[in-house]
């Protein structure tokens, strides 16, 4: 696991978790898994270290006929740390809600069941957002 210092990070990502080089990684993992209503997705993208530490992580939610899924909400720890993004049909960004921050690697763990719980306990709030704005 490696932790880049402060002093390789422009000044608003100090203190941010960043996840080890892709060298230092295993290859992405990618599971889908039906949630909700019928065509709805449970997207999780998983990136462990090669110690099989959680380093990287997206929860997303999608719906749509197969192969044509869109993105409904998405929580993931990209840039500030823990936070969803909630989407409108058309794909642009409805708004960002930030949860907290993630500066190590049991944080990322930390978040990663955060994301899990808040994304399925809230998938009908996600889908009402999607639909009606």
């Amino acid at each position: 696991m490696t932790w880049r210092g402060d002093l390789e990070e422009p000044p608003e990502a100090q203190g941010v978790w960043q996840p080890p080089p892709k060298d230092e990684c295993q290859e992405e993992q990618v599971y889908d898994s039906p949630v909700g209503e019928v065509g709805d997705i449970l997207r999780v993208r998983l990136l462990l270290d090669l110690h099989d530490n959680l380093v990287d992580f997206a929860v997303v939610l999608m719906t749509g006929p197969a192969g044509t899924e869109r993105e409904v909400a998405r929580a993931d720890i990209r840039h500030t740390g823990l936070h969803v993004h909630w989407f409108q049909q058309d794909g642009t960004e409805l708004r960002r809600q930030e949860i907290g921050p993630v500066r190590t690697q049991p944080e990322v763990q930390a978040a990663y069941i955060e994301a899990l719980d808040r994304i399925t306990e809230e998938w009908a709030e996600c889908k009402r957002r999607w639909r009606h704005g």
